[in-house]
């Protein structure tokens, strides 16, 4: 039972995270982003479309990847989103890569080396997608 409670919490919790996540400075190499309480790397890493691990890479953090409130992170750029490409996608609850890819005419792979996403390519609701073929979709800017 205490399980089921843990997991609500963090249902509502882990959104949350997207929420607070702000930056701080930003330049051509990267942005600095300034931990708050309950970040993680991952969840930043989400944030700025960035991989976890070269935030981790470019801060010198050693596993067990340990990070605290009020420590200043060097985010680097995204290294594999297309400049050139204007076009985007919000995506939506139920969507995934391939769905997202037959919807717009695009290969699913295209889209996730676009947004620097890996396997086990993973998104979420609300999360904005590069599409590398100039074509967007539903929620496009």
């Amino acid at each position: 039972m205490r399980v089921k409670g843990r997991s609500k919490a963090l249902l509502i919790l882990v959104p949350l995270l997207f929420v607070l996540i702000t930056p701080v400075a930003a330049s051509e190499e990267g942005t600095t982003y300034v931990v708050k309480a309950g970040d993680s790397l991952y969840a930043i890493g989400l944030s700025f479309h960035v991989q976890w691990q070269s935030i981790a890479d470019a801060n010198n953090i050693p596993p067990p990847y340990t990070i605290y409130p009020g420590q200043s992170l060097k985010v680097p750029s995204p290294a594999c989103s297309d400049p050139k490409s204007s076009a985007t996608y919000a995506v939506q609850r139920g969507d995934y890569l391939s769905s997202i890819g037959r919807k717009l005419g695009v290969e699913w792979q295209g889209i996730a080396e676009a947004n620097c996403i890996a396997a086990p390519y993973l998104i979420y609701p609300g999360q904005v997608l590069v599409i590398p073929s100039g074509e967007s979709g539903q929620g496009s800017s």
